[in-house]
């Protein structure tokens, strides 16, 4: 008979000899100024993945991967409805604008601004649905291969 092991291996070669790692990210560096008061921000990101020392493969750890699905669960549609309401702002302002030609000099950048945030917000959402898709999917391969 053989041996049937259980518990997390690598996904690639099926190998017990595994190391956990973390790997952080700091951005942002964003200061606010309320009058005297300055505040700045950072953001860090952690990420923990496994390695095999057989075949070194990287992969990621599952509660960290389910946890940053979770999070990430409605961002895109956050960012689909703020392209919404850019656009109806756009169409709004365009309709402002062609009724004067004043109208036509001072809603002219807003008007153009609000399109080009609408198309920046729906790429975003875009990018981000398709991120969230990646994620689920490598959640699905990683929770059948490592511990089959």
């Amino acid at each position: 008979m053989s041996e049937q092991r259980t518990g997390l291996h690598c996904p690639n070669c099926k190998s017990h000899n595994i190391s956990i790692s973390t790997e952080s990210s700091v951005s942002g560096g964003v200061t606010a100024h309320h009058g005297a008061v300055s505040t700045t921000r950072f953001s860090n990101t952690h990420r923990n993945f496994w390695f095999c020392a057989d075949c070194g493969t990287k992969f990621r750890n599952i509660p960290n991967l389910e946890e940053e699905i979770k999070k990430n669960k409605s961002s895109h549609i956050f960012l689909f409805v703020l392209a919404g309401i850019a656009a109806a702002l756009f169409f709004y302002l365009y309709n402002q604008m062609s009724g004067s030609a004043l109208g036509g000099i001072v809603f002219a950048p807003i008007t153009f601004g609000t399109a080009f945030a609408a198309i920046g917000f729906l790429i975003g959402g875009f990018v981000a649905m398709n991120n969230q898709k990646k994620r689920v999917k490598e959640l699905e391969y990683l929770k059948f291969h490592c511990f089959n």
